[in-house]
């Protein structure tokens, strides 16, 4: 019976053993992850680590469905699943601990992360929903989760707007980092400049990890691209210093190729993003620079260069480029077909592709310009009114003066002149004997 006993405890305590070495393992998984997550995002050592967190926990439900750390695993597995990008998952795990263990110290922390997850799933309803089941202790997690919110809808100004509220009433700390990004982020989209800086200054008097100083720096040069200052931009590049392969020095390859084109080097500014696309790295900075590589190509008239470039990213896992790029390769097909046309239908026709499918309004100009001397009739009219119109985005009266004086005064209507003398600030002089309408 003695020896029964004795391999009843010993079989009791190895069984204790493995579990709590199970559970063990995965929150050290987990802390170490997080910790990689903070400093260096979402590389393949971060990833890595909460996939054995995942394995870890999932070991801890099948075997130990009854234990008092059954709700950490489901937490840990959540987060785990969010930061690996499976988001469906994510949301089971999430959506079980609330149903199993609706008391669980995890709630308001699981709340405020599942509210982010419906956020990045487009959710906006559903995550209010949860928002207002956080309690009010969490103000200043609550604060960011909105502030997600409203950067996801497109509300910038009410982020602005949230942004310095915080600066008037709030203290700076470690929870301010995220949100200032946004704030940022969202002053910088709706050319908000006094508002960016004043975010950005506030960032800069924080203690930040390597990854955060390098968010902070590219909106900084954000900033600056809004400022039009290019040469104080490549000099903060110049400074900076990464490894040539690494993720950080490639898109400040991207940035150092913007601030070129600004500066007019295009020679220089080409070079830097085929550097770029040298590697064999394929990823979103690579689709970029592809992206901003056929767009120079494209303005210098290289359609066939442009056109290439932009069909090896067409398909591209990264969306928001590959979509443009789709587009703007259909554009280009149609613009190649007509390129050596010179029928004044097939002119307008190239003018209007420039003008309102590529917004390329420099070359849609030269070819307005070209159906309003060489054409006629209809294709004149249609001309004249897209060079009044594009004077009009450009503020520009001399053109618009130039292009009227050429037109005669019987064919524009009191309603056009009227529209042109308010939007432009002048009165109309046109072809007829010199005479002032």
């Amino acid at each position: 019976m003695a020896i029964r006993r004795l391999v009843s405890f010993v079989l009791f305590v190895s069984l204790s053993c493995a579990y709590f070495n199970t559970f063990y393992n995965a929150r050290r998984y987990f802390r170490e992850a997080e910790e990689l997550y903070r400093e260096h995002g979402t590389n393949s050592q971060t990833l890595n680590k909460y996939r054995k967190v995942i394995e870890k926990c999932s070991k801890v439900l099948d075997r130990y469905p009854e234990s008092r750390y059954v709700d950490d695993a489901l937490y840990l597995m959540a987060i785990s699943y969010m930061r690996l990008g499976e988001k469906q998952k994510a949301r089971r795990k999430f959506e079980e601990l609330f149903t199993f263990y609706p008391e669980s110290k995890y709630r308001n922390r699981a709340l405020l992360d599942y509210s982010a997850l419906l956020i990045s799933l487009g959710e906006y309803d559903s995550a209010r929903s949860v928002i207002r089941r956080i309690k009010k202790s969490k103000k200043a997690d609550v604060r960011f989760v909105l502030a997600q919110l409203a950067y996801k809808e497109g509300n910038y100004i009410a982020l602005v707007k949230m942004g310095r509220e915080f600066l008037r009433k709030r203290k700076l700390d470690g929870k301010s980092r995220e949100f200032l990004n946004l704030a940022t982020d969202a002053a910088l989209k709706i050319d908000s400049l006094d508002a960016a800086q004043a975010f950005l200054s506030a960032l800069g008097n924080l203690d930040l990890s390597p990854a955060e100083k390098f968010k902070v720096n590219v909106l900084y040069l954000d900033f600056l691209l809004k400022r039009n200052q290019p040469d104080t931009a490549l000099k903060i590049i110049s400074s900076l210093r990464y490894p040539p392969e690494s993720n950080e020095s490639r898109v400040l390859s991207l940035y150092k190729s913007r601030f070129l084109l600004i500066k007019g080097d295009t020679l220089q500014a080409k070079s830097t993003l085929e550097e770029i696309l040298k590697a064999r790295r394929s990823d979103s900075v690579k689709v970029i620079a592809t992206y901003e590589l056929a767009r120079i190509f494209e303005e210098e008239d290289n359609l066939q260069v442009a056109d290439s470039l932009y069909k090896t990213i067409m398909f591209s896992s990264y969306t928001p480029v590959a979509k443009k790029a789709r587009q703007r390769e259909n554009v280009m097909k149609d613009i190649i077909a007509l390129k050596d046309s010179t029928d004044c239908f097939s002119l307008s026709r190239m003018a209007e592709l420039y003008l309102f499918d590529l917004r390329r309004v420099k070359s849609a100009w030269k070819k307005y310009r070209e159906v309003f001397t060489k054409c006629g009739g209809v294709e004149k009219e249609r001309a004249l009114y897209a060079l009044l119109y594009i004077s009009l985005l450009e503020k520009d009266t001399t053109k618009a003066l130039k292009v009227i004086e050429e037109y005669p005064c019987d064919s524009i209507s009191d309603t056009l002149k009227a529209m042109i003398e308010e939007g432009l600030d002048f009165e109309v002089r046109c072809q007829k004997n010199d005479t002032l309408k």
